[in-house]
């Protein structure tokens, strides 16, 4: 009666595909996939395209008053629902959750042609509502990048260090002869004192507190290191850490078990003493000429491991990256994977470069590979 039997039949046998190929990717599915979209749905837009009638739309008076009527359907319909986003947003982020909602392409286009075929519509308002469609999908990202605009990745420097053990101590002195701004946070004001004579920025408080670790530096960090007594606190502070400073690394010491599952539930590196100590020795003996170049801290050489987030260097090859000094590519880690890296091996953004050099050249490599180089020229 309706005449959508082929449509609904097309619908009910993609609901079958659906349903059959829930828990395995079908090749099946993949080719009706690459088929639709790589086919037949851009020769409809094409034709949709060829058949818009400008000069029908402008010999209209009353399809040409009928588009900014319409372009204001269009975002009412959708700004309106998008005021609950603002029990969780902001009112600029809710408006430019609208702005970016109201985008018209497919279904509208899809409803017009279907009505103009039936003669439901005339040609003239057919091309009024694709020329809605072309406005909208033009007009919306604009407002919404205009609304939000990128916001430019921060540069995180520094480490946090819980804890003011004798270890927690070595540790600093071994990261601030690096190069790197150490702060504790700690209850102990006495030990912070002894610290802060000797060089240390520390703050006092509660860790648990998200104003504290604020004021150590948190939301500028680029990684937290626990090493205290209490397993609780660590577990609470590691989690504010992760959820609210979105701190990338962030270590643990621990040997209790439980405490163990939870923290790398948490995606937090845990150390286990025990084990730490038989992969130093194991590394002393198996690997020796690595193993003093990560203890001897004379020498000018050192590693470092740095995320690939400048868009200059995605989809290049090793040999077209030229690195500062005497930077070096060791290894190249992939979603879990080891790449032994060579002239050709392609940089993806994500990838993390384990990279071999001198302090200085490490630190310039470090600026170019996460973009910050790039904003300051000098990529």
């Amino acid at each position: 009666a309706l005449g959508v039997e082929v449509i609904l039949g097309a619908f009910l046998a993609g609901a079958v595909v659906s349903l059959s190929s829930r828990r395995h990717e079908s090749p099946l599915r993949e080719k009706l996939d690459a088929i639709g979209y790589g086919f037949f749905i851009p020769i409809f837009f094409i034709m949709v395209g060829a058949r818009f009638d400008l000069s029908a739309l402008l010999s209209s008076p009353t399809a040409l008053a009928l588009v900014p009527v319409l372009i204001a359907a269009a975002y009412l319909v959708k700004l309106l629902p998008a005021l609950l986003f603002r029990t969780l947003f902001s009112w600029r982020e809710t408006l430019a959750a609208g702005a970016l909602l109201s985008s018209r392409l497919s279904l509208i286009i899809a409803a017009s042609a279907i009505a103009l075929q039936l003669d439901l519509i005339k040609t003239s308002t057919n091309s009024a509502i694709v020329l809605v469609a072309i406005v909208t999908c033009t007009l919306s990202p604009i407002l919404f990048s205009r609304l939000m605009p990128t916001q430019e990745s921060v540069e995180r420097k520094g480490v946090i260090i819980l804890g003011t053990d004798q270890l927690a101590r070595l540790l600093a002195t071994r990261l601030q002869r690096d190069g790197e701004q150490v702060t504790f946070v700690s209850r102990d004001s006495a030990q912070l004192r002894r610290l802060k004579q000797d060089g240390f920025q520390v703050v006092v408080g509660n860790p648990a507190q998200p104003e504290v670790l604020e004021e150590a530096g948190a939301q500028k960090a680029r990684a937290f290191i626990a090493v205290p007594t209490s397993l609780d606190i660590m577990l609470e502070v590691c989690r504010l850490a992760r959820d609210r400073f979105t701190i990338p690394s962030i270590v643990a010491r621990s040997d209790d078990p439980d405490y163990i599952k939870r923290l790398q539930d948490m995606e937090v590196r845990v150390i286990q003493p025990s084990n730490a100590t038989a992969l130093a020795l194991e590394g002393a003996v198996q690997f020796p000429a690595s193993f003093d170049l990560l203890m001897d801290q004379r020498d000018d050489v050192d590693l470092l491991d740095t995320v690939v987030r400048n868009p200059m260097l995605a989809n290049k090859s090793l040999r077209r990256i030229r690195l500062p000094g005497n930077a070096l590519v060791l290894g190249v880690r992939r979603q879990g994977e080891v790449i032994v890296p060579h002239g050709d091996t392609v940089v993806q953004t994500g990838d993390i470069l384990m990279l071999v050099g001198s302090p200085e050249a490490l630190r310039e490599a470090q600026s170019l590979v996460e973009g910050y180089g790039r904003r300051n020229g000098k990529a």
